[in-house]
């Protein structure tokens, strides 16, 4: 439900329903549903312009998304790319990008979401 509403535009539901998921995967010790509870949880900060706090939740989840799940470990390099992008950090904005540009060497996949990043970075490097 929490992704779903993240890409409906409902950032206000994601986060409650993405809450709820998280909650009852403590409770069913779930460990990997939780984790991506918190990534659409730390997407709809993102939206909703909490950059800092998007920002520590996606650095939370690195050490397990690069061991378990390399496609969301892509989505959280992303996502951080776009939170400095936003916060004017060039310096950690680029890092980011960078970190992201290696993992998609590994997997050989782009997503579509990701294109338009690769596409703005060109434009954020010649300003």
């Amino acid at each position: 439900m929490s992704f779903t509403y993240n890409v409906t535009k409902k950032y206000d539901s994601a986060y409650i329903y993405g809450n709820l998921g998280k909650s009852k995967s403590l409770l069913y010790e779930r460990s990997n549903y939780y984790r991506l509870f918190d990534l659409s949880n730390h997407i709809a900060e993102y939206y909703l312009k909490r950059y800092r706090q998007s920002i520590r939740g996606f650095k939370s989840n690195i050490d397990f998304f690069k061991k378990y799940d390399i496609g969301n470990l892509q989505v959280s390099y992303m996502y951080l790319c776009m939170n400095y992008r936003k916060l004017n950090d060039k310096d950690h904005y680029l890092y980011y990008f960078n970190k992201m540009d290696s993992v998609q060497k590994i997997s050989n996949y782009v997503r579509l979401d990701m294109i338009g990043l690769y596409e703005r970075y060109l434009d954020y490097e010649l300003v």
